[in-house]
């Protein structure tokens, strides 16, 4: 990562982004060495790591599970969560799906469009 510009290209304060989900990452000598999918609720910063092969699949899961508590969601429904060997998600909460895979994928949606996202090949991406 070369030529970016703090506060047009990022920034080191989450809160300046007016968001409630983000991509953060650990930059160590210009080069990302972890990459996450953060989201906001209970005024406090959960962030999902993507892209480690599926390493991070557990820790993951659990934060889907304290979010899933959290909101009161049911298990299988929509609104609600699913967990299996290979995802885990849900629906609602005040986001449209939170999602990590077993792979190493992990995401944050806010409407079925608008979206952040690890890849388990290691991108990451926002859409809007």
């Amino acid at each position: 990562i070369t030529n970016l510009t703090e506060g047009t290209d990022y920034v080191k304060n989450a809160s300046l982004l007016n968001k409630n989900y983000y991509l953060k990452h650990d930059i160590v000598n210009d080069e990302i060495i972890n990459s996450y999918v953060c989201f906001i609720y209970n005024n406090s910063e959960h962030c999902m790591k993507g892209a480690d092969g599926g390493a991070s699949f557990t820790q993951n899961t659990q934060i889907i599970k304290d979010f899933q508590s959290f909101n009161n969601l049911p298990d299988n429904s929509n609104p609600g969560c699913y967990f299996n060997s290979s995802s885990s998600y849900c629906y609602g909460g005040g986001f449209y799906d939170e999602s990590a895979g077993s792979t190493g994928s992990v995401y944050i949606f806010e409407t079925s469009s608008v979206n952040c996202g690890v890849i388990n090949d290691g991108h990451s991406l926002c859409s809007e």
